[in-house]
């Protein structure tokens, strides 16, 4: 919320706090002009303006995380986002395992382009933008051309499209605009299908591996949980007992990963039900939810490592046989 509270001349509260029509779910850094009649605000990645008796409205929509605002003889100074967020490429050798030459720059906009997904059979590029001022979920063919947008959700905050085992669905989260749910769009295009309705909202989505079966994040009170629901919609069952988030799937493993919000590492369980056979397994210790991305293959995960104080260093691979990790592609870009 973004509340205004008039003062006295004493510099006393007067009156109830007024709150700011539709100003989004971020708003910060306000700033009043040199009149007093326009305040100025950041939403997100917006500049936004309200007036008493008008309605809130975006002025700038620029790719900016501003980290300060102010206005000053009617010119509004911010600071743009400093950070790189196109999206990259790197060639691998045989077998995954290292890099066979530097990164290549693959999808770029002058705003945020961000959590690509290769579809199943790798010529076509899932991702998220916000080229529109507001997060939607894009296409690309595998070198990076013909994109075009899939959804036209207006969405907030739009985040982890997954492709369906036989490509033909995305699934993502969005919150339109304030708690997040499960949605569905086919590859060919259309309308998006709500798959969620829970108040608490879902979070971050992955198939199982014959299409039937989601598993999403739900935070409730201050920890995740991770849950399972139908694909094509219906009621939503815990996945397990105890805390998880980020819940993702080993093709071929019958197997469960997940992550903590509050905890680094990586965590296994089996997807059978029942206590004795769902016992929880930490694989690796230097995995920070929610940054980078946990991408697991039958043999192994590829995951970003961190340090002990949470700054990326270097793509990982966690293999099963050798549950070891080692640095296979140098240091990450996050």
């Amino acid at each position: 919320l973004l509340l205004i509270q008039r003062m006295s001349l004493g510099m006393g509260p007067e009156g109830e706090p007024i709150q700011v029509p539709d100003a989004g779910l971020f708003p910060h850094s306000p700033a009043w002009d040199t009149n007093g009649n326009r305040l100025l605000f950041l939403d997100r990645f917006t500049v936004k303006q309200f007036e008493m008796g008008r309605p809130t409205k975006t002025v700038y929509g620029g790719d900016a995380r501003l980290l300060g605002l102010s206005v000053s003889n009617s010119r509004l100074i911010a600071v743009r986002n400093p950070y790189d967020y196109y999206i990259h490429t790197i060639p691998l050798r045989p077998g995954g395992l290292s890099a066979a030459g530097p990164d290549a720059l693959l999808i770029h906009s002058a705003m945020i382009n961000e959590q690509p997904r290769f579809s199943p059979d790798g010529k076509q590029l899932a991702f998220v933008s916000h080229r529109t001022n507001n997060s939607e979920l894009w296409l690309a063919d595998a070198v990076g051309g013909n994109e075009k947008r899939l959804t036209d959700l207006d969405a907030h905050v739009m985040g982890f499209p997954r492709w369906s085992p036989d490509g033909r669905q995305i699934a993502f989260h969005a919150r339109l605009p304030s708690i997040a749910q499960i949605f569905i769009v086919d590859f060919a295009g259309g309308v998006p299908r709500q798959v969620t309705t829970d108040v608490r909202g879902s979070g971050t989505p992955s198939w199982s591996d014959d299409g039937k079966t989601l598993y999403v994040s739900k935070m409730i009170p201050g920890r995740g949980l991770v849950y399972k629901v139908p694909a094509e919609g219906g009621k939503e069952e815990p996945a397990f007992e105890g805390e998880g988030a980020f819940p993702v799937p080993v093709p071929g493993r019958n197997l469960l990963l997940h992550a903590k919000t509050n905890k680094f590492g990586i965590f296994s369980r089996a997807l059978e039900q029942g206590s004795a056979s769902n016992v929880e397994e930490q694989l690796v210790d230097d995995y920070l939810p929610p940054n980078g991305g946990i991408y697991p293959f039958e043999d192994g995960i590829y995951y970003t490592g961190f340090t002990s104080v949470g700054v990326a260093r270097a793509f990982r691979f966690y293999s099963f046989a050798t549950k070891k990790s080692v640095d296979e592609i140098g240091r990450a870009h996050v």
